[in-house]
């Protein structure tokens, strides 16, 4: 059975829930979603404008092809041909010779030497040795046809140990010139070519007469080949202790080879 409650308790218990109501009324008050605002009317959009019209295409006629004339060869320019560089020419070398024939001269006593070296063997006048590097001949495209000898020329050389002395020269008098009675002064020809040259010819005489001059080659008398002056006149002795009054000359003159028949008749003495 539940206990009475008083009147006095009754009011107390009245009285303290209406106090706690007004202190929570203004919270409950704040925490409601406040109204949604008043709607305006909808505004409508203005109407697009409208786009123009666009114009129809307008047709444009074909035009009707025009004729070209072919281009002739005249109206074409010519290609220029490239220049094309030109190649230097190839120098002839020279001719090379194993043997130099050498002139000397002493100032002192005046006398002249001739004798031939071999390359790279040292000869020995007087006090001087000879000793020749090379020895060579102008080149066909040369102007000036001449033969060069490149030598060392030692003065009164000590003797070394273990190497010989080298040997004086003997006077060559196969390579002075020749006057022959046919009127022709010959002198052997330079280097391995063989013969021997003209170096003068006497103008009364009939070798003049048949057309030799300065610079000829004879190569042959009668078959037989000359090299030195002496033997061009011995070779004329026997055709005239032959019996025959003409000798049959082979001669060579820039590069091209002649026969000439000499009369012996009127040879010049």
């Amino acid at each position: 059975m539940r206990p009475r409650m008083t009147l006095n308790a009754l009011l107390r218990r009245l009285a303290w829930a209406a106090a706690v109501a007004s202190a929570a009324g203004p919270s409950l008050v704040s925490a409601q979603p406040a109204p949604p605002p008043p709607q305006s009317p909808p505004v409508e959009a203005a109407p697009k404008a409208a786009a123009p019209e666009e114009a129809p295409p307008v047709v444009v006629p074909t035009p009707a092809p025009i004729a070209v004339p072919p281009i002739s060869e005249k109206e074409v320019a010519a290609v220029p041909p490239t220049p094309v560089e030109a190649k230097p020419a190839v120098p002839v070398r020279r001719a090379r010779y194993d043997v130099a024939v050498i002139e000397a001269l002493d100032k002192v006593t005046a006398e002249s030497l001739r004798f031939e070296a071999a390359v790279g063997r040292p000869i020995r006048y007087k006090s001087l040795v000879f000793t020749v590097k090379a020895c060579e001949r102008s080149a066909p495209d040369e102007a000036i046809d001449d033969a060069v000898a490149y030598l060392t020329i030692d003065s009164q050389p000590r003797p070394q140990p273990g190497k010989p002395t080298p040997p004086a020269p003997q006077d060559d008098q196969s390579q002075a010139p020749v006057t022959s009675t046919t009127g022709l002064t010959l002198v052997p020809n330079s280097g391995n070519e063989g013969g021997v040259l003209v170096q003068d010819v006497n103008q009364d005489s009939v070798a003049a007469d048949k057309g030799f001059a300065v610079g000829d080659t004879i190569l042959e008398v009668n078959g037989t080949k000359v090299n030195t002056g002496k033997q061009f006149e011995d070779a004329i002795k026997a055709v005239k202790d032959s019996g025959k009054n003409t000798a049959l000359i082979k001669a060579e003159r820039d590069g091209a080879t002649r026969y000439v028949g000499l009369p012996l008749t009127a040879s010049q003495g």
